[in-house]
Parts: C-alpha cells; structure tokens; sequence
C-alpha cells in the first residue's frame, strides 16, 4: 500500500515574526507519523493573500494530503478561507448550519453574535465542514490538484480536538482503516553521542524497521524511536521487537529508560522498587539535578534533600573541613557528607567549573555498596552552550545513579 506524503502549513503573521512558537506543526507531524504519513515539508506563511496562495501551490505539489492551520477567525486578516477559496478556483458560500452554530454559542454565553462572525460559516464551494466544538471556528475540507487539504483553526487546543474528532477518522479511510499497521518501540540512552550510537546500531535497520535520532535537550538524552509498518499487524510487530531486541543487545548498560518513561521517571521508579532516598549537592550546575527528579511525580517520597553550594568557600561550612584541592575529591566528600548527614541510600553531588569560559564539570555517586566519580571535561563547554553543558553534566550524574540502582535490580 502507498501511503500519502503529507505537508503542514501553518497560516499567521505572529508565525513569521516570531511572536509566537508554532507549535502546531510539530504536533501534527508526530501524530502523522504514529499512523505512517511522512510530513515531507512544513511551511510558515504570514497573512498575506498572495503569499498564502503560492504556498498552498507549493505544498500541494509535493504532497498528497495538505493540513493548513490558522486564520479562520472572525477579523479582517483571517482569510485562510479565501486563499483556498481562491487556489481551487471558486467563490465562498455559507453554510447555513455552521452560522447556526455559531450564533448559538453567543446566546448561551448571553451575547449577540458580531457580525463579523458570519465569515466563519463561509466555505470554498465543494467543502466537507468540519465541526469545531471548542470555538466558532468550524474547519472545513477541500480537494484540489489531486490534494486534499484539510483546513483546522490555529488555537492548539480546537486544533487538537478537530483533528482527534474530524480529522483522525478520515485519515485512517484514507489508508485503509486498521488494514494498515504501525509498530513503534522507543529506547533512551545518556552519556553517549549521537555518532557513537549511529555505529554501534549499524545493521539494525536489516530488520526492516527506521531508526529515527532525537535529542531530548532538556533531559541530556537521546531518544531512538523504532518503526516497522506492514499490513500485517504480527509480523510488524514481530520485526520491531526483534529490531529493539537486537539494539538492547548492542547497547546494553547504555539503555537508560524505555518507552515513555524518561531517565529521571527510571531512576524515581528503582529507587521507589527498594525503598531508598537520595540527598544531592549541587554547584554551579544550580538545581538543573535537583530539577530532574521534582519535574516528575513521584518525587517527593525519594528526594530527601537537594542544596546548592556553588563554589568552594560555600561548600567548606558544609563539609566542615578543609576542602579538597582536586574537583574529583571534593565531589566524592561532598556525596559522602550528603548521604551521611541525610542518612539516605545515595548521596550525588555535581560542581564545577567556575565562571571561567573553559573547566571541568565533575559528578560523584555514594551508593550502599559501590562509588562513583566522574569528570566532563571543557571540550564538551567549548563545543556547546554553557547551559547545555551543565544540563548534559547533572543528567550523566542521574544516569550514574541509574547504573548504580540497576545492578541489582531485575528489569
């Protein structure tokens, strides 16, 4: 079976200029692929008619199906209508339901309905009208070039809820309803480069799965998403598992959450399984660690304490001593006195460098049997943004934590 190629065009000046982040597009795009439509082009166009106009013939000539997101309101630059009105070579004509519809919404809240509102149930003739039950801005469906170009209001929230109601059970028609079936398994891993991954996975893709790279910014990791599609569910199913069985032999220890979870939702899970706590100290990393673990639920039962001591002269009170010299032995002391002190399983502290443009950042892990302590070093500062870096430093010393928690634990 071929599936259709897709494009996104999402319509708005405050698009273009930045005000706002469309968020829109990506959302669909994932969405897209779950049922294995590839998005082969996303474009951005502000509210100028000629413009909308040559961007609606460029995406329909690369792509079978065409979702436009965006100027369907009631004021004078929405004319989302009018630019497909125009591309497809017809007039608009009310839908006199649609106007009902709309004027309902504003005798219920209490209101006459502005007239300006009435151009929200006019549609290119030949339009299939999609029914918005979020706001008075119904979407609607055209086909024009061999396209179909479905037409959903910018809001993310009404967008979401027309494609799940309007949308979704019209795509899966379109490819054939559950005749067609997507399988897709998804693999973390921390403290490993996206080039190492790449060779260490080479020759997974002979099990006739993609292997899509995705970097989680915000939690230091990759993400490897596995997809097999085939229109027979078992054997497509098959193929992924024996793809992801295949790249968990490959990587081993490097795996560091699957599925959904995310490193800091493991590392809360193990500690949660044996009934343990962890206390950290942090430096110039400034809560980034701390951050991991109350960004996710469950947080509160095995974070005991978390501070932070940014710099030397901060972290001898603590430590109660004279401070080490070296940022290894000052990151193990400052784990030990943590984890003693708060009389948890783990104590883990992160520090370093100071605001010089070049350091190390070092991490140290006290579990009830082993230790742990570990350097980044300012190749790493050099090559990425400051903020970047100390992300990258706070999610290796989670991901030591997660290691530590494994080796005696059954997955």
């Amino acid at each position: 079976m071929t599936l259709p190629k897709a494009a996104i065009l999402a319509i708005g000046s405050e698009l273009t200029a930045g005000r706002t982040i469309d968020t829109n597009s990506g959302w669909l795009a994932k969405e897209l692929a779950a049922l294995g439509i590839t998005c082969v082009l996303q474009i951005a166009c502000p509210d100028d008619m000629d413009l909308m106009v040559q961007s609606l013939d460029v995406v329909t000539k690369h792509a079978d199906l065409v979702i436009v997101t965006g100027g369907l309101g009631p004021t004078a630059d929405d004319f989302t209508r009018d630019a497909v009105a125009k591309f497809a070579g017809v007039e608009l004509e009310l839908d006199q339901g649609s106007l009902d519809r709309i004027r309902d919404i504003f005798e219920r809240l209490g209101r006459a309905m502005p007239d300006t509102n009435q151009s929200q149930a006019m549609f290119p003739v030949g339009s299939e009208v999609l029914f918005n039950d979020q706001g008075t801005a119904p979407g609607f469906v055209v086909t024009h070039n061999q396209s179909s170009i479905m037409v959903a209001p910018g809001v993310p929230r009404e967008m979401k809820a027309m494609y799940s109601k309007q949308m979704l059970p019209r795509l899966r028609a379109l490819i054939g309803g559950d005749s067609y079936h997507i399988a897709q398994r998804v693999l973390r891993t921390c403290a490993v480069s996206e080039s190492k991954l790449d060779r260490m996975l080479a020759g997974v893709e002979e099990h006739d799965v993609e292997v899509a790279f995705a970097v989680k910014e915000a939690e230091g990791t990759i993400m490897l998403t596995y997809t097999a599609r085939g229109e027979d569910k078992e054997s497509t199913e098959a193929r992924v598992d024996a793809a992801v069985v295949d790249s968990e032999r490959r990587l081993g220890s490097l795996i560091c959450a699957r599925g959904t979870q995310s490193l800091p939702e493991r590392v809360i899970e193990l500690l949660q399984a044996k009934g343990q706590e962890v206390a950290i100290v942090e430096g110039e990393s400034g809560g980034r660690l701390s951050s991991f673990f109350t960004n996710h639920q469950g947080s509160e039962a095995v974070l005991k304490k978390a501070l932070i001591l940014i710099g030397p002269e901060r972290q001898a009170p603590f430590l109660g001593t004279n401070v080490p010299d070296t940022l290894k032995d000052r990151a193990l002391a400052l784990a030990r006195k943590i984890r003693d002190q708060e009389q948890v399983a783990y104590g883990i502290a992160v520090i370093g460098p100071g605001p010089e443009p070049e350091g190390n950042m070092t991490l140290a892990v006290v579990g009830p049997k082993d230790e742990v302590v570990k350097e980044r070093g300012s190749s790493i500062l050099v090559q990425q943004a400051r903020n970047r870096f100390l992300t990258l430093a706070a999610a290796y010393a989670l991901d030591a934590t997660r290691r530590m928690l494994e080796e005696n634990t059954d997955r």
